[in-house]
């Protein structure tokens, strides 16, 4: 009996729905009555399920889905972040993904391309993903074991071809598209002859403007954050592209996405006003602060900046098209710990310092507050250099 037959077995399922909701998986491991790979294969269902509770609900409530090592569960996209980069090749005939892993970026690619070609190396975790796609309907993906660079040298010429390079084992460096697997900057050419567009999955700690003197031919930076929390930057090249490289700071919350775009250009030349803190306090969203587009979104925004150095906003209306955290101020003060007691007695708030001297653990100590409760607190600089604390409540 194949492994996805023995998962998809009455019994095995029966005492899976019975383990549902369950949370201490390490313990219900230790206690299962299967022994070698049948007990690995139980523990990865496990360990799946929670994983796609808090990414991919679409895996997570269809019949028949099963689940491969934590590893690829952990690496793959979620489905927010799959179908934004869907939206980028919507209308493609063809689309080539040489590092399909879990197969969720492939499974919404097909959503938007005519042909969607998938192919990773492990041959369990092909046959998992060949058997997921059918359970979830999809009719237009070719499943092909290989490596991703082998099918680049013999296959003709896509409209896309998308790779999400993994870490290197053993690398100890965490970020650099060149110490991971496929090393896409040594193959970049032999890549490009192969495709119209590139799309190249980066993590969201990389050096955006190092990777850009590496990479050739790219047309636009995307990085994608979702609910306020970083999670790719994504790479688009053409070689056809004489253009500035267009930059987009991406906000997905499942409601109001937010998308502020220039170029590094305009964001060098774009000319903004200084002004001390008013009546509301902004913080940009973490797809801003990564991509530091921070001009732009000062002017499209129409707020003043406290600070070149500050990247924190201010105004006396408020703007609720601003992408990122609004605040009332309450109030300004001294970094000064009997003044601190005065406006916070419950001793209690959350602390944050931007372009302050000390860290925000460094100030929590020395102000002697908790962290938590209703009030925000900046500690910052100001225009003309004081160094402050900013006293707000989130609106």
């Amino acid at each position: 009996m194949s492994h996805i037959s023995w998962i998809l077995s009455k019994d095995v399922q029966t005492h899976l729905n019975k383990l549902r909701g369950e949370k201490d998986i390490q313990k219900i491991i230790l206690s299962l009555p299967y022994e070698g790979e049948e007990k690995r294969w139980f523990a990865a269902q496990l360990e799946g399920r929670i994983k796609a509770s808090e990414k991919l609900p679409t895996w997570l409530l269809a019949a028949g889905i099963v689940f491969p090592k934590r590893l690829s569960i952990e690496q793959s996209s979620s489905e927010i972040t799959a179908a934004y980069k869907a939206s980028l090749v919507k209308g493609a005939a063809t689309l080539l993904d040489i590092t399909g892993g879990f197969g969720v970026d492939s499974y919404f690619f097909s959503k938007e391309v005519v042909q969607v070609t998938y192919v990773e190396q492990q041959d369990e975790l092909v046959e998992i993903v060949t058997h997921n796609h059918q359970v979830l309907g999809t009719h237009n993906i070719r499943h092909i074991q290989e490596d991703g660079l082998k099918i680049v040298s013999n296959c003709n010429t896509v409209d896309w071809i998308y790779v999400d390079p993994a870490r290197r084992e053993g690398s100890s460096k965490l970020v650099l598209l060149q110490d991971c697997q496929p090393d896409i900057i040594t193959h970049l050419d032999r890549v490009m002859d192969k495709c119209s567009n590139l799309m190249i999955k980066a993590s969201p700690m990389l050096d955006i403007k190092e990777a850009i003197k590496l990479l050739q031919f790219v047309k636009e930076v995307h990085v994608v954050a979702v609910k306020g929390e970083c999670k790719e930057v994504l790479f688009i090249l053409n070689k056809q592209n004489n253009s500035l490289i267009k930059i987009k700071a991406v906000d997905l919350d499942g409601r109001k996405n937010s998308v502020v775009e220039s170029t590094y250009e305009d964001e060098r030349v774009a000319q903004i006003n200084y002004s001390d803190p008013l009546k509301f306090l902004y913080e940009p969203n973490a797809a801003i602060m990564k991509v530091g587009l921070f001009k732009t979104v000062a002017a499209e925004c129409n707020v003043f900046k406290i600070h070149t150095h500050t990247h924190l906003y201010t105004s006396d209306e408020g703007r609720n098209n601003f992408p990122g955290r609004t605040f009332k101020i309450l109030e300004i003060i001294p970094v000064d710990k009997k003044e601190l007691k005065r406006v916070v007695p419950d001793g209690k708030a959350n602390i944050q310092a931007r372009n302050f001297p000390k860290t925000t653990e460094e100030i929590r100590k020395k102000l002697g507050i908790e962290d938590g409760g209703k009030v925000y607190i900046y500690a910052t600089t100001l225009r003309n250099g004081e160094k402050k604390l900013i006293i707000c409540e989130r609106v």
